[in-house]
């Protein structure tokens, strides 16, 4: 070899040790997962700047050059289960690239550490554009900007190195690296989309509807408790696992989850038909019992008893209104141990007021169903505690269930109001009862903890047709309501007028209430003229008619429900 030669040579392998050996501070962080900003090490000029460049599409006839940029960490991060490591980019002028190279654009990642420190685990392509979800790229139709937050599942047990390498891409931008708790799925909104591996659309084979599917492969699985949450749902989308099936309302549903506990093990593939801004299927442990399962209405509706933490009952908390919790029971006999003193003490004329004995509640009939607010809780427990007196362990547990939600609070010794309220249903009830308590009770609990329904509905009230008030008032006595307390007569006013749907009213108050009221010969007096042909009421069935669609107005308006709907899904 001449001098020349081994000049060339010599300065060829110069180049690349001092290549190898390039370290400077990345121009961006890593976040880890408990939210420490920690730096990343670049290991060339270009890969510092978190801009990768290729030459596509900068000239008529350019060919690309794949750019291979490494990053690594100053020190070995250990990844425990449930882990992903999310890149945040942005991909520019996509639009440039030429159609003949436009199915060649990739770009890259590929992690490394501890037992793949030597092959450096699999590689995953990141995401370029999200057609394949259906979504479009914003408002940017010419493709010229659009960043994504895309989470790669790490089945890694220590991570050191990230590799990222494009081809036929004209410039991505790399904002951050992070370590987060794993999901799969997405989120689309004005700012970015983050998405996931695993997440696909398809037509369903039954519905012929557009279909989000949610199916990881076997290595990448969420461990333990899991929940899905979708964000502006479209009106009656199905959302189906293995096991079950739901359907979201027939208004547009903001945001709504199905809880820890319900998913099990192994749900996939998770389908959700019908358009949505956010599905996503990420880690929540199951809390101990007695700690509420946030959940819908309509997911407690049919929520498998064989998951129940506890045998005679299970607690939630409603998502939409989280200071209301939800008893469901196994039956009525458990529920009276809980609620029936409860009833008497707040509602039963001849009772409100004064806690009964056992023996002489003993034979009376509660409810079957059951609300209360926090100012008769706290009242309740108060006097409860003042006169010793000796109430059931199950009311014992309630006491404290309704301190560590914050329902009733503690203040210099004395019981006293909270937030919040709690309603209950039984599993005894039968379907059409099931669905009518749980839409009548939690329009109790919205009523307890909203003022303008309050207000809203002392309105109505005072504005209603004077004979039909007569009636009403009439049957909240013939079911042995203490009608002297106001507050309870308009709760109860407003919860039977909103329990089944508006186009129900007109029967059940024009000609079941009547007729049950028509079998006490003192209480005739108060009906109004009957249609003896139809066996109707017909003044009654118009004006509970009216106002059971004025009350179905305001709440569909406030929030999406409806008359006899408190659910976001059923």
């Amino acid at each position: 070899m001449n001098r020349r030669g081994r000049l060339c040579w010599f300065s060829v392998l110069f180049l690349f040790l001092v290549s190898c050996a390039y370290e400077a501070p990345a121009a961006f962080p890593l976040f880890t997962d408990n939210g420490r900003a920690v730096n990343v090490i670049a290991r060339s000029k270009e890969a510092a700047s978190g801009l990768i460049k290729t030459n596509i599409g900068t000239k008529s006839g350019a060919k690309s050059k794949k750019a291979v940029y490494m990053y690594s960490l100053p020190e070995t991060v250990h990844i425990a289960e449930n882990i992903s490591f999310l890149i945040d980019y942005t991909v520019r002028d996509m639009g440039n690239v030429p159609s003949d190279a436009a199915g060649e654009a990739i770009i890259e990642a590929r992690f490394s550490g501890g037992k793949n420190k030597k092959d450096g685990g699999p590689s995953w392509r990141l995401p370029l554009d999200v057609s394949f979800l259906g979504l479009a790229d914003g408002e940017n139709e010419e493709r010229k900007e659009r960043r994504y937050r895309y989470a790669i599942p790490l089945d890694l047990d220590e991570l050191d190195t990230i590799t990222i390498s494009a081809e036929n891409v004209p410039e991505v931008l790399i904002h951050s690296f992070s370590i987060i708790k794993r999901f799969y799925g997405f989120e689309n909104n004005a700012a970015c989309v983050t998405l996931s591996p695993f997440v696909y659309r398809e037509q369903d084979a039954e519905s012929r509807r557009e279909t989000y599917v949610i199916d990881p492969a076997e290595p990448y699985p969420i461990t333990g408790g899991k929940s899905l949450r979708m964000k502006n749902l479209a009106p009656r989308s199905v959302i189906k696992t293995r096991a079950f099936g739901y359907e979201s309302s027939s208004a547009q549903t903001q945001e709504v989850s199905l809880p820890a506990g319900i998913l099990g093990r192994s749900p996939y593939p998770v389908t959700v038909g019908g358009g949505a801004d956010a599905v996503l299927l990420s880690p929540l442990p199951i809390p101990d019992f007695p700690v509420p399962l946030a959940a819908d209405p309509g997911v407690i509706l049919d929520y498998p008893q064989t998951v129940w933490r506890n045998d005679d009952y299970e607690i939630f908390r409603w998502e939409s209104f989280p200071t209301v919790l939800i008893f469901d029971t196994a039956d009525y006999a458990v529920q009276d141990k809980l609620f029936k003193r409860l009833a008497f003490f707040t509602e039963k004329k001849g009772y409100r007021g004064r806690l009964v004995p056992d023996e002489e509640l003993s034979g009376q009939h509660g409810w079957n169903a059951h609300d209360y607010r926090a100012e008769d809780l706290a009242a309740f427990y108060e006097l409860a505690g003042r006169q010793n007196f000796p109430l059931l362990p199950e009311e014992r547990f309630l006491k404290d269930v309704l301190l560590d939600n914050g329902i009733i609070t503690m203040r210099d010794g004395n019981v006293a109001a909270g937030e919040g309220a709690v309603v209950s249903v039984s599993r005894e009830s039968n379907g059409y009862l099931r669905r009518l308590f749980m839409a009548h009770e939690c329009f109790h609990g919205i009523y307890f903890v909203d003022e303008d329904f309050r207000i809203f509905t002392r309105q109505r009230y005072d504005a209603f047709d004077p004979v039909s008030k007569k009636v009403i008032l009439s049957y909240f006595d013939y079911q042995s309501y203490d009608i002297t307390d106001e507050y309870l007569v308009f709760n109860e006013f407003m919860a039977h007028l909103l329990q089944q749907g508006a186009g129900a009213a007109a029967e059940y108050f024009g000609k079941t209430i009547p007729e049950r009221l028509e079998r006490s010969e003192w209480r005739q007096p108060i009906l109004p003229e009957k249609d003896e042909a139809q066996n109707t009421w017909p003044h009654l069935a118009a004006s509970f008619d009216k106002e059971a669609r004025a009350f179905s107005a305001y709440v569909s308006q406030r929030w999406p429900l409806a008359a006899g709907r408190v659910w976001l899904i059923e």
